[in-house]
This record gives structure tokens, C-alpha cells and sequence, in this order.
């Protein structure tokens, strides 16, 4: 069995959107505004004006996502734990059981279709947009590198 535990705070919040969350869509984002520059500066007269605009906006509007986006979701962890952000616990045994607060959610290993890693965490990709964190350093039973094999022996991913 395993168990992890963390709590989530407006750095890890960002590491997950950016590392894990919305990585393909950050990737498509800057290779668009790489794109629009590139054809700022072999463009000229009126579409040289329409390029400067369209990388402009590309880049404002990456820049406003990546940093609204852990606001917000920091933000909904507070209203629904009542004001505060609660601990979130995961238990590894016949299945994945995770607490945060009063939610109570259970899962099968068969849900697991992939397996992300970032500074922080390794992240169970359960379906589009959804996850199961793992803080590397969360561990209260087991360890990092027992959960990894037992983590690919039960999921395949």
C-alpha cells in the first residue's frame, strides 16, 4: 500500500498547469507566436501591421491563461474547502481512493491511460483534463521509487 499526501499552493498550482495541464496548448501557443514573429519580420507595409497585432494578441492571451488559470483553480479549491485549501490524501491499494476535504472519490487502475512527470509531481492521466497528482515528495508510506514500479506494473502505462 501507498499513501501521499500534499497540499496544494499557488506555485504547485502553476507547475501542474503548465507542466502537465496544458502543456500540448502551451506548446501550440508559443509555436503561434514563434510563427506570427517570424512573419512580422518578413512581412512588410499593411500586413507587417496585421502580423505585429496577431503575434501581440497571441502572446497576451498566453501570457493571461497560464497566469489565470492556477488563480482560478486555487480559487475553486478555496470555495469548495470552505475558505481554505484542504490536504489532499491518496491511498495506493485494491484501488485508488482519493480525499481532499470532504470529497471522497474512488478509482480502478484500468483508468489510469498515461503517466506524466513533472518537478513536483507524477500525474495519473485518468481522461482528457484529468488527473491524479502524486506528490514525488508526499509519501508517508512507500517510497517514490517502490510507487513508480508498482504504479507501471498495475497500470501498464
Amino acid at each position: 500500500m501507498f499513501k501521499n499526501k500534499y497540499t496544494m499552493n499557488k506555485e504547485l498550482y502553476r507547475e501542474y498547469c503548465v507542466s502537465i495541464f496544458m502543456k500540448k496548448i502551451l506548446f501550440v501557443g508559443v509555436l503561434m507566436v514563434v510563427i506570427a514573429m517570424l512573419s512580422v519580420i518578413t512581412s512588410s507595409g499593411v500586413y507587417r501591421g496585421i502580423n505585429i497585432c496577431a503575434a501581440t494578441v497571441l502572446a497576451v492571451l498566453c501570457v493571461t491563461i497560464f497566469t489565470y488559470l492556477p488563480t482560478r483553480l486555487m480559487d475553486e479549491s478555496m470555495r469548495i474547502g470552505g475558505g481554505k485549501i484542504n490536504e489532499t490524501q491518496v491511498v495506493f491499494d485494491k484501488n485508488i481512493v482519493m480525499d481532499e476535504g470532504k470529497i471522497h472519490m474512488e478509482f480502478e487502475y484500468a483508468q489510469v491511460l498515461k503517466i506524466f512527470e513533472s518537478k513536483n509531481f507524477l500525474a495519473l492521466n485518468i481522461g482528457k483534463g484529468s488527473n491524479i497528482l502524486v506528490k514525488k515528495d508526499g509519501f508517508t508510506e512507500g517510497t517514490l521509487e517502490d510507487f513508480r514500479s508498482f504504479i507501471k506494473d498495475k497500470t501498464g502505462a
